[in-house]
């Protein structure tokens, strides 16, 4: 009997590790889950995992703690006003990593004879995942691959930043001992492998195990909101700016704001910002801290409609849905001055027939206050981060 392992490091990556056990194992026995918790988890891993594993797929739930990709809220905001902290920071991540990979060495060592392994593309998932030497390895979706693969056609990784760095970054990588997989022999498990421009295999997510979830399910009359939470990462937007967004989008498609169920972002909204936005806006909120697409499995009946401003979500319930549920990206016309939401919008929302609808919400308020001179149909910004740091924020 084949024998599967699946590597996740969060409940997105989780999703995606149960449509592979049902496309590709569909049994219990031979199953096992790593989960690879960073240091200090400061995302709630491992509540959020706990909360949404399904032990009746798994014969086995693997937990790792690493010291590495520690990444809390105040860290970026640190390193910016402080150049020696940048330096010990990025060297210490180094040692990190030495110690990351001897715990992960011995872990893997007790585990062999894998046929398919998936998992994410970080460093400690990879290295894990090449240490169970599989015959095939495949890497799961953490958000979209598009901004993931580079010029060679292959999945980027950190690495490449290194080896253009300096020669002491060089070395201290290849004395921390991280292995990635075979870059031409890697394959892909994505919902979007119909977009992506590849030379990686790629075997198409169709979601069916939460089709297969949802498949006697009738159409109800709520309308789900998926938060894409932007006052919380770009510094300039409040909640009151996100609020009055909000309220357009409802205003502009007619929606009764009580048959809405918000759906904040578990990780990057807290609960006290979340019951301010219901109070504001008159609607119910399910602060369950499970993925989007898990919640509407769970739900009695399907909601009729979902909306978001820009999560990729979307994307996955259109093909959990199998076009019983109407979507709607509802866009900002300022959101065309950042990179990577325009690559956003062309690969996956603004197609035709890919059964979501793309409205551009004109009046909506302003967020980000940039005068429209300066603005000539090109992205003025790469992400929300750089506009933070331009704007000086």
């Amino acid at each position: 009997m084949d024998k599967i392992a699946v590597i996740v490091k969060d409940h997105k990556t989780y999703v995606h590790a149960e449509e592979a056990w049902y496309r590709f194992h569909g049994k219990k026995k031979n199953s096992v889950l790593f989960a690879v918790v960073p240091k200090g988890d400061p995302n709630n891993v491992v509540e959020t995992l706990n909360e949404i594993v399904d032990e009746n797929l798994w014969e086995e739930v693997v937990w790792i703690k690493t010291k590495s990709n520690f990444r809390p809220p105040t860290l970026l905001a640190k390193k910016r006003k402080s150049k020696i902290f940048n330096l010990y920071t990025k060297y210490r991540e180094y040692i990190y990593n030495y110690l990351d990979v001897r715990k992960i060495n011995k872990i893997a060592s007790r585990y062999k004879g894998f046929d398919k392994v998936f998992s994410g593309h970080k460093n400690t998932q990879e290295h894990l995942a090449s240490k169970l030497n599989p015959k095939e390895l495949y890497l799961l979706d953490s958000g979209n691959f598009n901004d993931k693969i580079n010029y060679t056609g292959y999945v980027d990784y950190s690495v490449k930043k290194i080896y253009r760095g300096s020669r002491i970054g060089r070395v201290l990588y290849k004395l921390t001992g991280l292995e990635l997989y075979n870059r031409e022999k890697l394959k892909l498990f994505t919902v979007y492998a119909d977009s992506l421009n590849t030379k990686h295999k790629t075997v198409k997510n169709n979601q069916d195990y939460k089709r297969n979830l949802i498949r006697e399910k009738n159409i109800g009359d709520d309308v789900i909101f998926i938060s894409s939470p932007i006052y919380t990462s770009a510094k300039g937007v409040t909640i009151t700016d996100y609020i009055s967004y909000l309220k357009k989008i409802f205003d502009t498609l007619k929606i009764d704001t009580s048959h809405v169920i918000y759906v904040p972002n578990p990780i990057r909204e807290n609960i006290n910002d979340v019951e301010i936005i219901s109070k504001s806006l008159g609607c119910k909120y399910d602060n369950r801290s499970i993925p989007v697409e898990l919640k509407i499995t769970k739900y009695a009946q399907l909601p009729r409609l979902c909306i978001s401003p820009f999560s990729t979500a979307l994307v996955n319930i259109q093909e959990i849905s199998s076009n019983n549920m109407s979507l709607c990206c509802a866009w900002h016309p300022e959101f065309d001055y950042f990179d990577k939401l325009v690559l956003l919008r062309e690969s996956q929302f603004e197609i035709e027939g890919n059964g979501i609808d793309f409205i551009i919400i004109n009046d909506a308020p302003s967020l980000f206050e940039i005068n429209s001179k300066n603005y000539d149909g090109e992205a003025l910004y790469d992400n929300f981060g750089e506009w933070n740091q331009k704007a000086k924020i």
